[in-house]
């Protein structure tokens, strides 16, 4: 019998963990690529051992030890979703709720983020599209794909507002 948990299709299969020091050197192996949730490290953490306990145990010391911050982890998660991968409101708050990050810390987060969403939405189409949009087929692609990128209807009106400015002069 295989004593070893697969962790997905096509990846190694995990140790199971001996001791609770093995859970926490888990935990933080994985902090150590990049910040998570408590959230997501409970489920990682949960492929090393099914021991409810130690997992516990690994996450409170992981975060007295300051490995662990759910602040941390959302003011990084934002800035890189901001800065990079140019995601509207709508879609962080998704990412953060699948995450397991409560919703209060991501409202006030968010809520003192400098970050410009409507400007987020109007560079998206400036980047694309060089030439006023007239077509309604064309100005429906624009929506649906701004609104997937989790931008609200009165962002991407702005966007599209001032786009048409913007190709005017």
């Amino acid at each position: 019998m295989n004593s070893f948990k697969s962790t997905k299709f096509g990846s190694k299969p995990v140790k199971p963990a001996e001791k609770v020091e093995d859970v926490t050197n888990y935990g933080l192996w994985h902090l150590g690529r990049r910040d998570h949730s408590k959230h997501e490290l409970k489920i990682k953490l949960g492929r090393k051992t099914d021991n409810d306990e130690w997992i516990e145990e690994a996450i409170e010391q992981l975060d007295k030890s300051g490995f662990l911050d759910d602040q941390r982890f959302v003011d990084n998660f934002l800035r890189e979703y901001n800065q990079f991968k140019k995601f509207g409101p709508t879609r962080i708050k998704q990412e953060f709720r699948i995450k397991g990050i409560d919703n209060e810390l991501v409202r006030s987060t968010m809520e003192q983020s400098e970050f410009d969403y409507f400007e987020s939405a109007l560079e998206y189409m400036n980047n694309k599209y060089s030439y006023p949009i007239e077509d309604r087929k064309e100005k429906d692609k624009i929506t649906r794909f701004l609104l997937t990128r989790g931008f609200t209807f009165d962002m991407i009106k702005y966007a599209f507002a001032d786009h048409l400015k913007e190709n005017d002069e």
